[in-house]
């Protein structure tokens, strides 16, 4: 028998989820074990309340990169090397609107315009 895994990406894309979610809201993803597990039951996404903090033309990406990182199963979560080349073309170009040869997996789905859960997690 293997012993369980000690490190998973996944764990530290939903924890730089949660801190994300943190920095452009202001406010905690989830206040306790409670809350997650509640989250993980529900058949909706996290409400991610931006309009106070973000632009218009970032609200949509952020909010779905948002939930893709909090995505509930694991193979719908991006790579640390996909939310890189987010972060890295973002300080580029200022902005979410990628060149066209840019666009990647996780910049298509992060900005659709609307995401749902059967999509995220």
């Amino acid at each position: 028998m293997r012993p369980p895994a000690t490190f998973d990406e996944s764990v530290d894309i939903w924890a730089l989820g949660c801190v994300l979610f943190e920095l452009v809201s202001g406010q905690k993803a989830f206040n306790d074990d409670w809350y997650v597990r509640v989250y993980s039951r529900q058949d909706e996404t996290l409400p991610v309340p931006l309009e106070a903090f973000v632009d218009a033309g970032a609200r949509i990406p952020l909010t779905n990169l948002v939930h893709n990182m909090l995505a509930l199963v694991p193979d719908r979560k991006p790579r640390a090397c996909d939310v890189r080349s987010v972060f890295d073309l973002i300080c580029e170009t200022g902005s979410f609107e990628p060149p066209s040869e840019a666009v990647g997996d996780l910049f298509s789905r992060i900005c659709q315009p609307s995401m749902n859960l059967s999509q995220v997690g």
